[in-house]
């Protein structure tokens, strides 16, 4: 559950929940909306023309539609698409053959990381927990796993803290055994 305390007049933020797993984040300088572990929503205040909600004056959404979250997988360049794959497609089809042409080493990046599953990754949360940081503000901690065909690619952990005028986000990112098999 999250930290829920009154607005107080140092500005630490209040952070109020919903039965649907939803929570709002008033600041001073910004309202923001979380929901099952994901900032999907981040406003600024005090713009002029904007729309009144809850008694202040709110600006624009800030975040395109889309929630805030990973991504591990670029578009590719030229250069990443040149290898022995690239050339001769037709000898990956052959049995044991895509195995021996990775040990060589002779592979494009582009088709090592879709071997590995870079480029169909899904987030599984693993957890999301509420708490305060020593100056009050809400932290929300989530954990979460990378996961391409049932393997987990990468393991997560994403701190979001939530101070009077910015959000702050630490994320730390680990692999785990799928990469390097």
């Amino acid at each position: 559950m999250a930290p829920l305390r009154e607005l107080a007049s140092t500005g630490i933020p209040v952070c109020s929940g919903r039965q649907d797993g939803e929570f709002v984040i008033q600041a001073p300088g910004y309202l923001a909306t979380v929901r099952r572990g994901e900032l999907v929503s981040f406003r600024g205040v005090a713009v002029e023309g904007s729309s009144e909600k809850e008694g202040r004056a709110l600006g624009r959404e800030l975040f395109a539609g889309q929630a805030l979250s990973h991504c591990f997988y670029r578009a590719p360049t030229d250069n990443d698409r040149f290898g022995l794959d690239f050339v001769a497609a037709w000898a990956l089809k052959l049995p044991g053959v895509p195995g021996i042409l990775r040990s060589l080493k002779v592979l494009s990046p582009m088709y090592m990381w879709r071997m590995v599953g870079l480029d169909r990754l899904e987030a599984l949360q693993r957890s999301s927990q509420w708490q305060s940081d020593s100056d009050g503000n809400p932290c929300l901690f989530v954990a979460e796993g990378m996961v391409s065909s049932g393997k987990t690619i990468f393991e997560t952990e994403t701190r979001y803290i939530f101070g009077a005028e910015k959000i702050s986000v630490q994320i730390s990112v680990s692999t785990t055994q799928a990469v390097n098999d």
